[in-house]
């Protein structure tokens, strides 16, 4: 289920001390991240890292549902702590299998909610899945129930199905699902809009927060104050979450964080290390070149 990498070695391949000394300049250039202190595990190096702190102001948090609030299903061998309700039927990503679902995986995140920072906030989903059937969203309702102070609580409407399913409508927020992949930047501000005219309340942009295990739902928020925290960095099926989030990937940590390498490191130093590793790739070339030259 997980990814793997293997290193291939061709044994006729013998470099020169010239070529030693490019690859080494390519391994020193592209660099390795350090973890951040603190009370976050974010990993930042070019850029400094900004906590809230500020618990004065509302803030929001809102949670994408497939491999964020839940894991694979039923997975325990690979996800020994996640919780499987029996008899919930969840579909995400199965509708191909013959069985068509599996029954709802509880990720450590949605057990641990009320450990996070988010259990002094309001809550919100954006889901691109329909977030399964009445059972299911029942369930999930109940996790974001005892997240938080039961002022907040209050505050959380009832979730229902929508009436057909099958036509995949975006729903209303604050819990909205069919939010087409990459656009969930817009759904966010849908929960935020929400909150001011049904719950008059005003949470600046700054204060929302969004988690998701997919990056190309977490990339579009550049641009946007919003935060943006990808999520399920340590198991990974494919582009998308294998375990679900983790209690300590939610931190109130201001910016885009997407995973790399099993970690949450900060977009600058993602997009800043493929700038790097594309200069050390023309260097090395030009190395090459210049041994075929000297040959």
């Amino acid at each position: 289920f997980g990814s793997s990498s293997r290193s291939h070695i061709c044994p006729s391949f013998r470099p020169s001390p010239m070529a030693f000394w490019a690859l080494s300049l390519v391994a020193l250039r592209v660099g390795v991240g350090e973890a951040a202190d603190g009370v976050t595990t974010v990993q930042c190096q070019n850029r400094s890292i900004q906590i809230n702190t500020d618990i004065s102001r509302p803030c929001l948090c809102a949670f994408d549902v497939d491999r964020t609030l839940t894991g694979y299903q039923e997975l325990l061998s690979e996800c020994p702590r996640n919780e499987v309700k029996d008899g919930v039927k969840d579909f995400a990503y199965l509708y191909a299998t013959p069985r068509g679902f599996g029954f709802l995986t509880l990720s450590e995140l949605a057990q641990g909610l009320n450990s996070t920072f988010c259990r002094r906030c309001y809550l919100g989903v954006a889901s691109a899945g329909g977030a399964g059937l009445d059972d299911e969203k029942q369930v999930l309702l109940s996790v974001l129930h005892a997240a938080v102070d039961p002022s907040l609580s209050s505050a959380l409407p009832n979730w229902t199905t929508e009436e057909d399913p099958s036509q995949q409508i975006e729903s209303e927020a604050p819990f909205v699902v069919w939010c087409g992949e990459g656009g969930k930047h817009r759904c966010v501000s849908k929960i935020v809009e929400w909150y001011s005219s049904e719950r008059n309340v005003t949470i600046l942009d700054e204060d929302v927060y969004f988690f998701d295990d997919k990056e190309d739902n977490i990339r579009p928020f550049v641009g946007t104050d919003y935060n943006a925290l990808q999520v399920s960095c340590e198991s990974r099926n494919g582009s998308r979450g294998l375990c679900g989030g983790l209690p300590s990937e939610v931190t109130p940590v201001r910016g885009v964080v997407l995973c790399a390498d099993g970690a949450q490191v900060c977009l600058e130093d993602i997009d800043h290390s493929l700038v790097e590793t594309s200069k050390a790739g023309h260097i090395a070339l030009a190395a090459v070149a210049l041994l075929l030259m000297l040959h």
